[in-house]
């Protein structure tokens, strides 16, 4: 039995089902080969994917080659994998979909065979990791990214945007997972069974969507101008849009309309404020001078948020200005950088 990454299930464990690449459900994940198969899927999908290079394990592998073999022809999505870019602060769990069939859907994976798991209390796992017992509860870290990213939406924007949060089990199958501990798990949470296949996947999922959009007695489940904002977001470059509640519809022709287009213009950081942005500045004075407009500001609030990271928890820093009307947006842009970071 080989083992594929460390602590990973080997591959012959029940709920992997091997098929051919040709076959009409989409490509198979093969033990040996996922790395190949995974970057195949990737090239073929016409979805934006961000984070994919840096997958170690292959349960993880095999969690994100089945998603975008069931979704990733919708290149209107986003598919955003546990990592960060270089200019993003969100904390990610192993898979973000943006998709206009699902929302915002937030997915934490464990590839954890049966005898990793010691116990499981409700939603909470007790399991071995290198020989010490840890508990994690997978519902709980991907509906945090949730809320997080909810709220940083919702100052931004008030169109249609449904989240939903869950734990993938791929290694394990339900019947064999709650047969052993007893218990019985959320019928949204994805098991080896429901990552048989790409269609048995996108099945599971928009059940999932359908299910979480009635109970919230939301009509639509994604809205361009919302899934635009939380790229933004997610990517870390939302501090460099002016935060709309409102926005007017793209055919009024209005003058309004014509500021909001030029606000929401792509924005791209030069490439000094990209590295005065994540330098370390603790225990040093810089002076920036710039133009109005310029960006020094925003460099302020960059800067600041980059220390929150560095502190100790509970140590804070004290950002002054000139001029009262400054702060709210200083306090805006400031938590907008950092309030993902936890």
């Amino acid at each position: 039995m080989k083992a594929i990454g460390s602590g990973a299930p080997a591959c012959d464990v029940v709920g992997l089902q091997h098929h051919p690449p040709d076959d009409d459900r989409g490509p198979a994940v093969s033990c040996d080969n996922w790395k190949a198969d995974l970057n195949a899927a990737v090239r073929g999908a016409r979805a934006r994917i961000s984070g994919h290079g840096k997958i170690e394990h292959f349960w993880h592998a095999k969690l994100v080659t089945t998603a975008l073999a069931a979704f990733g022809d919708e290149q209107r999505a986003d598919f955003y994998i546990e990592v960060l870019p270089p200019q993003g602060d969100v904390p990610r769990p192993d898979l973000i979909v943006v998709h206009p069939e699902l929302g915002c859907m937030v997915i934490e994976n464990k590839g954890l065979a049966l005898k990793d798991i010691v116990r499981v209390d409700g939603q909470q796992l007790e399991v071995l990791r290198n020989g010490r017992s840890k508990l994690e509860d997978p519902f709980a870290q991907s509906e945090k990214v949730v809320w997080r990213l909810r709220d940083q939406l919702t100052r931004r924007v008030q169109r249609a945007m449904m989240f939903v949060n869950t734990a993938a089990m791929p290694a394990v199958t339900r019947s064999d997972f709650e047969g052993a501990f007893d218990i019985k798990w959320p019928t949204h949470a994805l098991f080896a069974d429901d990552l048989a296949s790409p269609d048995t996947f996108a099945v599971k999922l928009r059940s999932i969507a359908e299910s979480t959009r009635k109970r919230a007695g939301k009509r639509k489940v994604w809205s361009p101008l919302a899934a635009k904002e939380l790229r933004r977001i997610i990517n870390g470059t939302s501090f460099l849009f002016p935060p709309r509640l409102d926005h007017l519809d793209d055919d009024q022709g209005l003058l309004g309309d014509q500021i909001q287009k030029l606000e929401n213009m792509d924005k791209n950081p030069t490439r000094l404020q990209r590295d005065i942005g994540t330098r370390d500045l603790r225990g040093a004075h810089r002076l920036f001078r710039g133009v109005a407009g310029s960006g020094k500001s925003l460099m302020l609030a960059l800067n600041a948020a980059r220390t929150l990271m560095e502190l100790d928890k509970g140590e804070r820093v004290l950002v002054c200005c000139f001029d009262k009307t400054l702060v709210p947006f200083l306090r805006q842009n400031i938590e907008d950088r950092h309030a993902c970071l936890g």
